[in-house]
């Protein structure tokens, strides 16, 4: 997936392709790419009147985030009231996600992930049966950019200093949170235990955790999530 504004490309070993439905499959070594992002897999479906892309076998993307929303903050901000020392700009942080399925609505910017689904990025792995991903529009001569996924139907996050698992997980790029949901959540720290409530937001920036249960929120501070 790209920005409107941007060519995007297809190579393949094969390609079909039928006029009267508007419909392409490029098979054997297929892969796409716009941008930034990528995407690979032993077939990739366009189908042209939907404006809907399906990725079977093998599946791979790549995709980069979104800016932190304080970044966006600063830049919006008049130009008395910006900070003194600009602090330099991140490299975008990328996300690869693995799996035998991939479904993109291109209106939508969304995409879904199925099956035997993994996705990593510097905070650690993330395993789940699905995962959807919503992308930013892109702007002018921009790539779409990663701004929250969900995953769900059993979710299993590890790091090298722990592990978290729930039914449900929302990660959410600008903010760098991760909230878990049903199982009910539980996040199991190598040396300081374990964490579990109704509801779990981790920080990744600080290592922090809130927790939300039928006694109330309270917060928790772990050793900060390795990256």
């Amino acid at each position: 997936p790209a920005s409107s504004g941007e060519p995007l490309h297809l190579a393949s070993d094969r390609l079909q392709a039928e006029r009267d439905r508007h419909w392409a499959r490029y098979e054997g070594q297929a892969r796409m790419w716009g941008g930034q992002n990528r995407l690979a897999a032993d077939a990739i479906e366009l189908f042209q009147d939907e404006r809907k892309m399906v990725a079977l076998g093998n599946v791979s993307g790549l995709f980069f985030e979104a800016a932190k929303e304080e970044a966006k903050a600063d830049e919006e901000k008049p130009q008395d009231q910006k900070p003194v020392e600009q602090k330099p700009a991140a490299a975008p942080r990328a996300v690869t996600v693995t799996s035998e399925r991939f479904t993109y609505w291109e209106a939508e910017h969304r995409g879904l992930f199925e099956e035997n689904v993994k996705a990593r990025n510097d905070f650690g792995v993330l395993t789940a049966p699905r995962l959807e991903v919503f992308l930013s529009a892109g702007e002018a001569g921009g790539s779409e950019s990663l701004e929250r996924a969900r995953a769900e139907g059993g979710v299993l996050i590890e790091q090298p200093d722990g592990r978290a698992t729930s039914e449900q997980a929302e990660y959410r790029a600008g903010e760098q949170t991760v909230t878990l949901t049903g199982g009910p959540p539980k996040v199991v720290d190598a040396e300081r235990g374990t964490v579990t409530g109704a509801q779990l937001t981790l920080f990744l920036s600080d290592g922090t955790i809130r927790v939300n249960s039928d006694e109330g929120t309270r917060t928790v501070t772990r050793r900060r999530w390795t990256r």
